[in-house]
């Protein structure tokens, strides 16, 4: 269930106003509160980041020596950001960033009861923080303008070094830090964006993955700031959370970049390794196993499967380099919503001030 709803009698509130308005006749409390217990529901807020091998352990569903295994990646994994953070508090010629996607943002955001039973518009934000200075980006789009894929965040990605970059001209060596989701992080597709922009810009660039259930770095206190600001604010467009998270730092303001559609680029293009498998047989390593990636500007990418290990090249070789300038659109117009969710978000502006009723209007729909 959406985290709409902080007590029982608020929830009843809205399944009476419901049930009113569709002509259903309404159960007394009592029942309705026998009928939730029978059940087995609750209205729980979920603890974020509990890892499963950790929780799995604690009930012994795996042995001691997979925990063991498990925790000595994790501090390793800790222990390479912190040595890596002291570095470039030292060194302005390397950088280190993390980055992150926030969880799903839903628009409109409001208390109005009847958002409840709607679908909402889907808006995303992703995070790149500089741990040197703490510099942040936010891009924010929303499902007309954007999906979720590859070449979505490697666009986003290389934007910011490329920006980064052009600032600053002492930039040899950039290293990021991230979790290990394949669709996000762990992929060719962002692989071989990054390795064109270490080619390009003549610098080395270093990925790396934190161990499952323990990736918790220094960009996630930004979503945590956004989380706190949103408490009880209206959201009526997507616009709103650019305006949100633009106030959520005084000190050293938030760059948000609300991106359009025509942001986006299609990194599948670039196709100078197609694989980033470590290993070619049945039993090999597979791209989970990766923790380290090395871009260098001579076109190659290495790999470790340990962070105390040494760097090995992949069993498929580079194919060459490929010209940016042959990397298109990845979205020529607008990506219609369903017509079933157009119609709900139609709906739902008898909640919403007329002034963004354009918006909803103009949304590109099945």
């Amino acid at each position: 269930m959406e985290p709409v709803f902080s007590t029982k009698a608020d929830l009843y509130k809205a399944y009476t106003q419901h049930s009113i308005e569709n002509s259903i006749k309404v159960a007394s409390y009592c029942l309705f509160d026998q009928v939730f217990e029978d059940m087995n529901m609750a209205l729980y807020q979920p603890r974020k980041d509990q890892c499963d091998k950790c929780c799995e352990y604690k009930v012994g569903n795996i042995t001691p020596e997979e925990y063991n295994e498990h925790i000595e990646l994790k501090d390793a994994a800790r222990q390479s950001k912190s040595d890596d953070k002291e570095r470039c508090s030292s060194d302005p010629a390397v950088k280190v960033l993390t980055m992150d996607l926030q969880a799903v943002l839903i628009c409109p955001r409001l208390q109005a009861s009847a958002i409840y039973y709607k679908t909402k518009l889907a808006c995303h934000n992703f995070t790149v923080m500089d741990l040197s200075n703490k510099d942040t980006t936010c891009y924010v789009w929303n499902e007309s303008e954007g999906d979720l894929s590859a070449s979505s965040f490697a666009s986003c990605t290389v934007d910011y070094i490329e920006n980064m970059i052009k600032s600053s001209d002492d930039v040899k060596e950039i290293i990021i830090y991230s979790d290990g989701c394949t669709y996000q992080n762990r992929n060719a597709v962002l692989a071989n964006a990054l390795l064109k922009t270490a080619v390009d810009h003549d610098i080395t660039i270093e990925q790396k993955y934190l161990e499952r259930g323990h990736t918790q770095m220094e960009v996630d206190s930004i979503h945590s700031l956004v989380e706190r600001k949103l408490k009880r604010k209206p959201i009526y467009v997507p616009q709103n959370y650019v305006d949100v998270i633009a106030s959520c730092r005084q000190s050293r303001p938030i760059d948000v970049k609300y991106v359009l559609h025509s942001f986006f680029k299609d990194m599948k293009k670039l196709n100078m390794y197609n694989s980033i498998r470590p290993g070619s047989r049945v039993g090999d390593p597979t791209v989970t196993n990766l923790r380290v990636l090395r871009y260098s500007p001579d076109g190659t990418i290495q790999y470790k499967l340990g962070f105390g290990d040494h760097f090995k090249d992949f069993p498929r070789k580079s194919k060459g380099p490929n010209d940016v300038e042959d990397v298109s659109q990845l979205h020529l117009n607008r990506i219609p919503i369903k017509a079933s969710k157009f119609k709900h978000l139609q709906e739902l502006k008898s909640v919403i001030p007329s002034d963004y009723h354009a918006f909803y209007d103009s949304l590109p729909h099945d």
